[in-house]
């Protein structure tokens, strides 16, 4: 396909030429080649330039203008040149020279290289001595800002069922019969519509670096932001997922399984940061908070109730009487609950939950939760807290980390100087997501852009190996990018041993 420049070359030299034609005597000689050309041909002088043109505009050529698309939808127009180590080699219109990574192009723009990579060795795109590499799956850019999403099929059957059984309430039996033969059956509210959530996504989000996420659990129909929460999510680089018509009057069962399906469908879309997955929520959706942070330990790390909550077990009163509780925690999340996750309990001076939260903070004490914070925000009675005292209790959340945060550092320099790189890379992001403030953040950030950048040249290094035919130098290369970036490369290295398994007829 001839590029957009070469198409304009071609209308400068069809105005020329018919300018010529025109103007200069020697194109009026009786024997002159146009004059014989179109006698010969028995067609005019202009269309013989005409068909000239044509043939200029649809000859073959050996380096062409083309206009090429990165992964992100931006365009460029350029002349191929080459492709070498991965990357491909661009003469742009101003004559400067660019190389551009191969994966970081359009799946179409790859295929147009890798044919004409071939075709320039003296290959054949159609050779099957040549293997065809299953491209990464493209992934949709990351959506930010505000928005909603729906599930029109309902809460998965299992999921409900489960947060069901966990609420201590009888199931019913067509979702026991669909737990059973794990037959999706999807769930709705009382009212019959579709389950929704209210997204936010700070903008600063680039797939580089974990976010967190919080999960909110609303004592009414909403499940959008409150007051001036946006900027500590933006400040702190957390997602937020709020339930649309999660609010008292649903039942707890339900409750329940939109906050887990919320995190589930966030977590399919973005980089989440497992250790920072939080709960929350106000009032009645603060009990809620309160009870499924137990129950699902395993994916919350972290509960955040506020002005409202219940015991985990029954708690005595002052006055001789107690607070029941029918919750039933597995042993093994109520372990990793009391002794790595974190959980901040807020209410507000004036606030007629403020007692009995303050039982329940101590009761979480006496018990040995070795992270657990109290916060009480002065004058305030039964309210959401604003976004300073919202913020307090992220940090509270988040302090464990940010502690832990310079040696995760040191321990990612130490891999990456044993040639760990997998594991340096996973070390200097979580770093950079925890360390806040602190001045290595920064650099970790730095270092882990240079490593997921370092990894990238290795993978397009082994697709043109195989594209080339060398399938032994490429499971060579393979086995070095498994040993080095371990874990990490799983998808990668599965994708291209594939290829390399191809049958060469």
């Amino acid at each position: 396909m001839a590029g957009s420049s070469l198409g304009s070359n071609v209308v400068a030299w069809i105005c020329v030429l018919l300018l010529v034609e025109s103007h200069c005597p020697i194109f009026r000689q009786q024997d002159s080649i146009w004059h014989t050309l179109g006698a010969e041909m028995n067609c005019s002088r202009r269309l013989v330039i005409a068909s000239f043109a044509a043939w200029l505009l649809l000859a073959p050529s050996t380096s062409w203008g083309r206009t090429w698309t990165n992964t992100e939808g931006k365009t460029l127009e350029a002349e191929w040149l080459g492709l070498a180590d991965g990357k491909v080699q661009l003469k742009r219109s101003d004559g400067k020279t660019v190389s551009v990574p191969l994966n970081k192009l359009s799946a179409d723009d790859q295929e147009f290289a890798r044919q004409r990579s071939a075709e320039a060795k003296g290959g054949n795109a159609g050779n099957p001595a040549v293997a065809e590499v299953p491209q990464r799956p493209m992934r949709e850019p990351p959506r930010k800002g505000s928005f909603a999403i729906t599930a029109e099929e309902g809460i998965p059957s299992e999921l409900f069922a489960k947060a069901a059984l966990a609420a201590g309430a009888t199931l019913k039996p067509e979702f026991a019969e669909a737990v059973r033969t794990k037959k999706a059956k999807g769930v709705h509210n009382n009212d019959k519509s579709v389950p929704s959530w209210q997204v936010y996504v700070p903008g600063s989000y680039d797939d580089t670096l974990p976010y967190g996420v919080l999960a909110y659990v609303n004592s009414g129909d909403s499940g959008g932001i409150v007051g001036g929460w946006q900027a500590v999510l933006d400040k702190h680089r957390i997602i937020w997922v709020g339930a649309d018509k999660s609010g008292n009057s649903q039942p707890t069962s339900y409750r329940y399984a939109l906050a887990v399906d919320g995190v589930r469908r966030i977590q399919e879309k973005y980089q989440i940061d497992p250790q920072r997955i939080y709960l929350s929520g106000n009032s009645g959706g603060g009990r809620i908070c309160s009870q499924l942070m137990l129950l699902n330990a395993d994916l919350f790390t972290g509960g955040y109730p506020h002005i409202g909550c219940n015991p985990y077990r029954n708690l005595p009163l002052p006055d001789g009487k107690f607070l029941a509780s029918k919750l039933q925690v597995n042993p093994k999340l109520m372990k990793q609950a009391s002794r790595q996750n974190r959980y901040v309990f807020l209410t507000g001076e004036k606030d007629f939950n403020r007692d009995h939260t303050r039982l329940i903070f101590n009761q979480y004490k006496s018990d040995g939760f070795q992270n657990v914070t109290y916060l009480e925000v002065p004058g305030m009675e039964h309210s959401a807290p604003n976004a300073e005292w919202f913020e307090k209790g992220i940090v509270a959340l988040d302090a464990p980390l940010t502690a832990a945060a310079k040696t995760t550092f040191s321990n990612a320099a130490k891999n990456e100087k044993g040639g760990q790189l997998g594991a340096a890379l996973e070390g200097y992001a979580r770093a950079a997501a925890h360390g806040g403030d602190q001045e290595f953040a920064a650099e970790a950030k730095t270092k882990a852009d240079a490593l997921l950048k370092q990894y990238d040249e290795e993978v397009a290094k082994v697709e043109e190996l195989i594209q080339a035919g060398n399938a032994t130098e490429a499971k060579t290369t393979l086995a070095q990018l498994r040993r080095r970036w371990g874990k990490g490369a799983t998808e990668d290295a599965q994708r291209l041993d594939a290829a390399l398994r191809v049958p060469r007829k």
